[in-house]
Order: structure tokens, then C-alpha cells, then sequence
């Protein structure tokens, strides 16, 4: 009877820390948050790719021809764009410009988990972070380049164009 009694009470303990917890927004705060583990194997297709001249398959990582110009310097770097408490994984390259060029972007959602690739650009566009957390968007079609904005949104879990943004800058990738 005391052991009955006993995991009432802690039972009963339990279930009053889970709703407090609720209550204070922990629990909630929890859903739709990156899995710690989504970094590291979306890092890790790269490494392995970079480490074999990307002469495979890498998940949902496609080859494109700025992987293999040795005088680019790749990486990654990890920026929470929308605020959600999520960071995206952004890959880019470091090659002495003013700013960091990247050519894919990846986003995780509790809608569709991850893996995500919203933009793959390279050669011919590449994405800026931008000091408002906006994306600078500059495409090249020929000699002419078009460029635009983008605001993250997670609520429409997409890209808003914006007239403007704030100014493209150099971030410390973590090299591959």
C-alpha cells in the first residue's frame, strides 16, 4: 500500500512540474526545436564530400562548381535568420572579399524536419548575410546581375523579397 501511495505522489508531482512548466512557456518553447544532431550530419555530407573532391552522392548536398576551386576557402556558419531560436546552417566561402558569399542555405522546421535546402545557388547566385539578418540575393544571368532582399518568415515558412536590407558582411565560418 505505501508503494501505491508512493508512486501516486510522485506521479501527481510530476504532472504538477509539467504544467507549471507549461505554464511558463518551457515545455511549448520546445516544439520545433533543432535537433542537436541535425548540425552535426549536415556538416558532416560536407566534410566528407569536400575530403573526396565530391566524386559521390551526399544526401541532399549537390556538387556545384565553386566546391572544387581550391582557392576558396569553405565553411559553414550558423545564424538564427527569424528570430525562432533555431539557428539555419548557411554554407559559404571565404575568398578575401569584404563579404562572405554563400551558396546554400538550410533551414530545419518542425513542419518537415530536416534537411532542408532553401536556396542552392553557386556561380550563378549567391546569397549575402546581411547586418538586419536579411539575405542579399545576387544573381548573375550573363554579364547583367539582378539582386533582392529576402526576410525569412517562419510563420509562412518562406522568403519575403524586400525592397531593401542592410549591408552584406563578413562572417567567421567554420571551415570544412
Amino acid at each position: 500500500m505505501k508503494k501505491v501511495i508512493k508512486k501516486i505522489a510522485v506521479t501527481a508531482a510530476l504532472t504538477f512540474t509539467l504544467f507549471s512548466l507549461m505554464g511558463c512557456g518551457l515545455v511549448k518553447s520546445m516544439k520545433g526545436k533543432v535537433p542537436d544532431e541535425w548540425y552535426d550530419v549536415t556538416r558532416d555530407l560536407y566534410i566528407k564530400a569536400f575530403s573526396e573532391n565530391w566524386s559521390g552522392t551526399y544526401g541532399e548536398v549537390q556538387a556545384i562548381e565553386d566546391y572544387t576551386d581550391k582557392s576558396k576557402k569553405f565553411g559553414y556558419y550558423l545564424v538564427d535568420l527569424d528570430g525562432d531560436g533555431n539557428d539555419e546552417f548557411l554554407v559559404g566561402f571565404d575568398d578575401g572579399s569584404k563579404a562572405t558569399a554563400f551558396t546554400d542555405v538550410y533551414i530545419w522546421h518542425s513542419d518537415f524536419g530536416a534537411f532542408r535546402i532553401f536556396f542552392g545557388g553557386g556561380g550563378s547566385t549567391y546569397y549575402y548575410l546581411c547586418t538586419d539578418k536579411t539575405l542579399k540575393e545576387t544573381s548573375f544571368y550573363g554579364n547583367q546581375p539582378t539582386e533582392r532582399f529576402l526576410k525569412y518568415n517562419k510563420e509562412g515558412n518562406s522568403f519575403e523579397i524586400l525592397e531593401k536590407g542592410g549591408e552584406p558582411m563578413k562572417v567567421e565560418l567554420t571551415y570544412f
